[in-house]
């Protein structure tokens, strides 16, 4: 699986930060999937719209890391639930290109009230990727019932993956 990092990095405060990547969701996703469609990189007037870097690529909702290091990502998921539901937005991650194990969970609860909420999560993940091949990620939405979504939309940022290296292994 992978691992959050417990050694010493060569971080970016000697060199600068020389990988940053944003990425926004431009359609709700209303369904428990992998998240792999309607995505693009942040671009308006105000918002870089390009990587600092080479950039990742995803590929059918699997993320694929432009080089070794340390890396952080960072989740802002935006959700609608419909009323009495639950949802979440996993972050699954892989060492073999194959099998994905659970790194980390954006969660967001409902109460019993009968109407619908929005609200915007966060979450985050510090990796060691030592093999660009075979260490990568995905995101996965579960526990989406009817009437209930992970937003996305063109106008502005609702739900966004930002990946920024912040050292060398």
């Amino acid at each position: 699986t992978l691992t959050i990092p417990n050694e010493t990095a060569t971080l970016a405060t000697t060199n600068g930060i020389t990988e940053v990547d944003q990425w926004t969701l431009t359609a709700a996703v209303t369904s428990n999937t992998t998240v792999s469609s309607n995505l693009s990189r942040i671009s308006t007037a105000n918002l870089a719209g390009e990587a600092l870097g080479t950039g990742m690529s995803v590929s059918s909702g699997i993320w694929t890391f432009p080089s070794t290091g340390y890396w952080l990502v960072n989740v802002q998921a935006a959700w609608r639930t419909a009323s009495n539901d639950g949802c979440a937005l996993r972050i699954e991650g892989t060492v073999n290109n194959s099998t994905y194990s659970h790194i980390g969970q954006i969660n967001f609860g409902k109460d019993n009230d009968g109407s619908n909420i929005d609200a915007v999560t966060f979450g985050q993940v510090w990796l060691k990727i030592t093999d660009t091949s075979n260490d990568k990620i995905k995101f996965v939405t579960t526990s989406i019932s009817s009437g209930s979504e992970l937003r996305g939309g063109t106008t502005y940022n609702y739900t966004s993956f930002v990946f920024i290296k912040v050292g060398e292994v």
